[in-house]
């Protein structure tokens, strides 16, 4: 540790450094200080000391303060000194720079010297104290040194003065305070070098205290609103009136023609007003209440004053710019010369700037003016609060709800949130296709269509209201004479495609059925209007059976419906889903694939076949009927008819035309055509050649035809593959089939087109077009 003073005297000097030696640290020496205080006749000057290898903890515990850089051990000091409530500082090898409160204790750091604040002593008014005392505010008697006495008054806001007792006493005076004598008390204003009045000087930054700006007065005027002023602790004073007010904060610099000073000392004052310690010490404790006395008013030391040269000028500064309507919360720079430009507040557009004047005044151009956004919309939104630039506070309309927001900016309204329709009560209709309960839902201002069921007349449309509730239409009992009969009808390729084969009243019900390879079964329904409302038998697409496989829990293809009568109805459901393969499984379970992993259970045989009930080609209870639409991928498109398959691995020569037993070579789908050039797909995907020859076709039972005439060839790109059709016609029908040449119902419009020595696979495929 070393010391040093600013007095010389070598005497004193040593004898403080000799007892520091001794007891170490800077308490101790701040300790030593007010002891030789109290010496009679002895007017000492505070010691400062600095620690070698030491630091305070913590650093940088004050508000706003972090690391700097220094160039030397004072200049770390002299930051603490102009710092509010700095007590202590540590400062590195490197020039780091590290402040601390009074909170700090010191600890052992390689390389690193801390001390304490140096107190200018200048000041000080020895044997005396200032009445009234701890009328400031979180005022009241507290313990420590006299450099924390002066630092308690430097952060107190209204602090104007301090008196300090030789037991540690410390108590703080508000502006007005009067001093009187008081043997061994040590007392004060808060800053020393910035107590008087200095000319051709200003405070800087300025109007930093909360809720204060410039006003007009003269100089006294100016100084006692700084001494009324709580937070003040000095003020600058221009020449055209102008008053602002400076926080403990704020330093001096020059402004020609600007006065400043403290607000807590007397216009013009000079000279140092100071005591001496008698034989007798009259007041070593601090008293509880001290006693008021009139004495003559404390006087300052002379002040410096800063004398305006051409030859060197020091920037004004303007602090916070500030405009109606306007943001300046980005201008950092408020130093003369600055420019800085404003932002427009919610509503008002323009653009506002700011530049700071050599007079410390800020000179604006621009403005914000209102923002016309005209008239907000949004749907269900209700702006009627709102008028075209704010503020605007939209509400949901009835029905709706939501957190609707809106404000009007320089692009135009912004909205945020919006308003959604609210649910209605479910509900229904008796006697209609809504019958069933809470089938008719909805949300605000949705419809929804109700037709009345047979022997009714009535419904409409059902409309979910504001209010949150249906407005539904009713339907109404037919009288027995409003129900005539309807219109006979019929159903193209079904039970009922006879000519007026479907008949009945109104309200009556004729189940129709498909005939095999078409779909679409269920009810014609005779309606109030006198029409059937009849169902249509749609063409399956040719599908082959693959096997029969085990199901599991576990299922092995997706549902399609849980009650399908036939083969065919599955198979066109599970068309118009887009389903490849299906299966059927027993009582009417129809189920969908596009995945060839029917089979991972394993076979199953319990899936049934009737060449007389085609319905009941089916699995039993946990077992599919697996058929497919397509082999190897390839699927055929509407417009296209599946002519069938082999697979019984017969190789075809050159044939001549023959009748054949049913199924007579075992094949399903069976024949070849005349004189036809053709192609065929196999299982691997591999085009054949073109064949001609003496060919036939091979019906599947009974009678005979030929097939000879109206053919020809179209073919289409399957990816690296070319796929012909052929298309033909039977010169006679065969067996009521129209005009393909067939067999039994079963098994018509099935063949399998082949040349001559071409051998038949497993799988082998040809489609033809319609």
């Amino acid at each position: 540790m070393y010391c040093f003073s600013r007095q010389t005297p070598e005497q004193r000097r040593n004898a403080v450094l000799k007892q520091l030696n001794r007891v170490g640290g800077v308490h101790a020496a701040e300790k030593l200080v007010h002891e030789y205080k109290t010496l009679k006749g002895t007017n000492v000057a505070e010691t400062v000391c600095n620690l070698e290898n030491t630091r305070y903890e913590p650093f940088d515990d004050i508000q706003g303060e972090g690391r700097t850089v220094t160039a030397t051990v004072d200049d770390c000091r002299q930051r603490c000194q102009r710092t509010a409530g700095c007590a202590f500082f540590s400062h590195w090898r490197d020039g780091g720079c590290h402040l601390s409160s009074t909170k700090a204790t010191p600890v052992h750091a390689d390389g690193v010297t801390a001390g304490a604040v140096q107190n200018d002593t200048s000041c000080n008014m020895q044997n005396t104290a200032f009445s009234p005392r701890d009328n400031t505010v979180g005022g009241g008697r507290t313990e420590t040194d006299l450099a924390g006495c002066r630092l308690r008054c430097q952060t107190t806001p209204g602090c104007a003065y301090f008196s300090h007792w030789l037991d540690g006493g410390c108590h703080l005076s508000a502006a007005g305070a009067t001093p009187y004598e008081a043997e061994g008390v040590i007392s004060g204003p808060p800053h020393c070098d910035r107590a008087c009045t200095l000319v051709n000087t200003q405070y800087t930054p300025k109007d930093d205290i909360p809720g204060q700006g410039r006003t007009v007065t003269d100089i006294e005027g100016c100084r006692q609103r700084c001494a009324d002023t709580p937070g003040c602790a000095y003020f600058s004073h221009w020449a055209d009136g102008g008053c602002h007010l400076s926080s403990n904060k704020a330093h001096p610099i020059c402004a020609a023609g600007v006065t400043a000073g403290s607000g807590h000392c007397g216009a013009g004052s000079s000279g140092t007003r100071s005591f001496t310690v008698s034989e007798t010490v009259k007041e070593k404790t601090s008293p509880t209440p001290a006693p008021v006395q009139t004495t003559p008013p404390l006087t300052c030391p002379t002040c410096p004053t800063c004398t305006a040269t051409r030859a060197f000028h020091v920037p004004a500064d303007c602090g916070s710019p500030s405009m109606d309507n306007t943001n300046f919360a980005s201008c950092k720079d408020t130093s003369e010369g600055a420019v800085c430009a404003g932002v427009c507040n919610h509503g008002y557009s323009g653009t506002p700037n700011a530049s700071c004047s050599a007079d410390g005044s800020w000179k604006y151009a621009g403005s914000c003016t209102k923002q016309d956004c005209g008239t907000p919309f949004q749907p269900h939104t209700d702006y009627s609060s709102c008028g075209t630039s704010g503020p605007c506070h939209p509400t949901c309309k009835a029905g709706f709800h939501g957190s609707p927001s809106a404000y009007c900016s320089a692009q135009g309204w912004e909205y945020g949130g919006s308003c959604v329709p609210n649910l209605c009560e479910e509900t229904s209709v008796p006697n209609s296709d809504h019958e069933a309960g809470a089938s008719i839902h909805g949300t605000t201002g949705e419809s929804i269509q109700v037709t009345c069921n047979p022997g009714f007349s009535g419904g409409g449309v059902a409309v979910c209201r504001t209010d949150g509730t249906f407005e539904v239409p009713k339907c109404k009992a037919l009288a027995a004479t409003e129900a005539p009969h309807c219109d006979p009808a019929s159903v193209a390729h079904s039970d009922h495609d006879a000519e007026d084969s479907i008949t009945g009243k109104i309200g009556d019900k004729v189940l129709v059925k498909c005939h095999k390879g078409y779909a679409g079964q269920g009810y014609a329904v005779c309606k109030a209007t006198g029409k059937f409302d009849l169902p249509t038998c749609n063409a399956v697409p040719h599908f082959a059976k693959v096997g029969c496989y085990k199901d599991t829990e576990d299922r092995t293809m997706s549902a399609i419906d849980t009650k399908v009568p036939n083969v065919d109805e599955c198979g066109y459901k599970a068309y118009k889903e887009g389903f490849r393969n299906f299966a059927l499984q027993s009582p009417g379970q129809c189920w969908g694939s596009n995945v060839e992993d029917y089979d991972r259970e394993g076979g199953a045989r319990t899936c049934s076949h009737d060449q007389d009930d085609y319905a009941r080609d089916m699995g039993g209870p946990w077992s599919n009927a697996v058929y497919t639409f397509g082999v190897n991928g390839y699927s055929p498109s509407d417009n296209e008819k599946h002519l069938g398959c082999s697979a019984d691995g017969i190789v075809y020569a050159d044939l001549t035309p023959a009748t054949d037993a049913c199924r007579a070579l075992g094949n399903k789908c069976a024949g070849v055509v005349q004189s036809a050039p053709v192609y065929t797909i196999r299982k691997g995907k591999k085009p054949l050649h073109s064949a001609t020859g003496q060919t036939s076709f091979v019906k599947g039972c009974d009678g005979y035809c030929s097939a000879k005439t109206h053919t020809y060839l179209e073919g289409y790109e399957n990816g690296d593959e070319t796929v012909y059709h052929s298309m033909k016609k039977a010169k006679k029908a065969c067996d009521n089939a129209g005009d393909e040449c067939g067999g039994i119902t079963r098994e018509r419009r099935q063949y399998t087109v082949r040349g001559p020595q071409i051998p038949k696979q497993d799988g082998d495929i040809v489609y033809l077009k319609h």
